[in-house]
C-alpha cells in the first residue's frame, strides 16, 4: 500500500491453477480458482480487478485488494 491508500501488486499464475498475488513484502493473497495451468492475468484500468484465464475454460474477475472470487464464467468448449 502506498501512502495515498494504493495497492502495488504484481500477480502470477501458476501450472496448478493458483494465483499469487506479491507486493515488496511477500505474497499478500493466494485464490485457487482454478483447476487447470493459468494461462493469462489482466488487471482493470483502474487496477481493482483482476481477470485470469485458465486452461480448464473458467475465467475468474478477482478482487486485487483480497483475492475473492466477484465472478466466474466457463467457456464453452468449442
Amino acid at each position: 500500500h502506498t501512502k495515498d491508500g494504493d495497492l502495488i501488486v504484481v500477480a502470477v499464475g501458476t501450472a496448478n491453477g493458483v494465483v499469487l498475488a506479491l507486493d515488496s513484502t511477500g505474497v499478500i493473497w493466494k485464490s485457487a480458482c482454478h483447476t487447470g495451468k493459468v494461462i493469462s492475468l489482466h488487471f482493470s484500468k483502474q487496477g481493482r480487478v483482476l481477470i485470469t484465464a485458465s486452461r480448464d475454460g473458467v475465467i475468474c474477475e478477482l478482487d486485487t485488494w483480497t483475492g475473492k472470487s466477484k465472478d466466474t464464467l466457463k467457456a464453452l468448449k468449442k
